[in-house]
């Protein structure tokens, strides 16, 4: 990974390079698009937001070219990079001139908000166009019985249930995921500008990382509505609620290496960390989250230095 970073700061052309084949790979292998992201957020990190810009560019006509060579038009590769790009650009200017990653990381929430208003505005039932959308996909999945067979209608009316259960989440669900992918790109980005030119610089921001109480007391409130209201729950409000947990499972992460950091065997700890989160997901994933949460009024990591100090 530190050649690959080394490589992308040689100049303009490699970085725009790497950042179109990996945007290209993406299309196969959804998560190196973050790298593809990342490549354009650490050129903006280390030379600027106009350095950034010029990659995004040579990057969007290299792309839109070999789009159309593959697939005969341009258009669906050049606007899933630009989708890509210029979000995590923004947010790579932001952490550069505000030194802040605390801030940076919640000011991306925005983004994950876009996408929950631009659903809403294309359709009053987000719901049916997620139907519209899931459901050649389960059909191929989970083909209907065969004519003749007793048990088809009972099989039709199973599926739709719960692919109508599926639908109901995916609006908060692909805004969360939008919003994780952009935030992991830009993390990726700085820890590769701390290994070139900052070691270990990454680590002790993000083992720092906290959010703010306003964002606290709203998924606290979110929950609150969630819990008591039940079935009954607003589809907008589940949705805000599936965006901020991605918010406090990082912060959660953060306290959980803060603690790692200060143990004999720190690699053993974020090992089995990890090991959880792969072979225990969602219910590892929500606890850390849980733990974020709590952070933003307990702060462990200062209690635990306060302890450490102590003795």
């Amino acid at each position: 990974m530190r050649g690959l970073a080394a490589f992308i700061m040689r100049g303009r052309s490699q970085a725009a390079m790497v950042a179109t084949v990996l945007l290209l790979l993406a299309l196969l292998l959804p998560l190196v698009s973050i790298l593809s992201a990342a490549a354009v957020a650490l050129v903006t990190l280390r030379k600027g937001s106009t350095d950034g810009l010029v990659v995004i560019g040579v990057s969007a006509v290299a792309s839109g070219v070999l789009g159309y060579l593959a697939v005969g038009s341009p258009l669906p590769v050049l606007a899933y990079g630009l989708m890509l790009w210029l979000p995590v650009w923004a947010l790579a200017w932001l952490l550069r001139a505000s030194r802040s990653l605390d801030l940076t990381v919640q000011a991306a929430l925005g983004f994950g908000l876009l996408v929950i208003l631009a659903v809403y505005v294309q359709t009053e039932d987000p719901v049916e166009l997620w139907l519209e959308l899931l459901k050649p996909l389960w059909e191929n999945l989970f083909p209907a019985a065969e004519p003749g067979d007793g048990s088809q209608g009972q099989t039709v009316q199973f599926d739709e249930g719960i692919l109508r259960q599926v639908a109901a989440w995916m609006t908060g669900a692909f805004a969360a995921g939008f919003y994780l992918q952009l935030v992991l790109g830009l993390f990726v980005a700085r820890w590769w500008q701390a290994v070139l030119y900052h070691p270990a610089g990454f680590g002790t921001e993000f083992r720092a990382l906290r959010i703010g109480r306003l964002l606290g007391y709203l998924g606290v409130a979110l929950v609150v509505l969630w819990v008591f209201l039940g079935a009954a729950v607003p589809d907008w409000l589940r949705d805000l609620l599936l965006l901020l947990i991605p918010l406090f499972f990082l912060q959660g992460l953060a306290v959980l290496h803060a603690l790692a950091a200060q143990a004999a065997n720190k690699r053993i700890w974020l090992v089995t960390v990890y090991l959880l989160l792969v072979f225990a997901m969602p219910h590892a994933e929500l606890l850390v989250a849980l733990l974020g949460l709590a952070d933003v009024w307990v702060n462990f990591r200062t209690r635990l230095g306060r302890s450490d100090k102590s003795h």
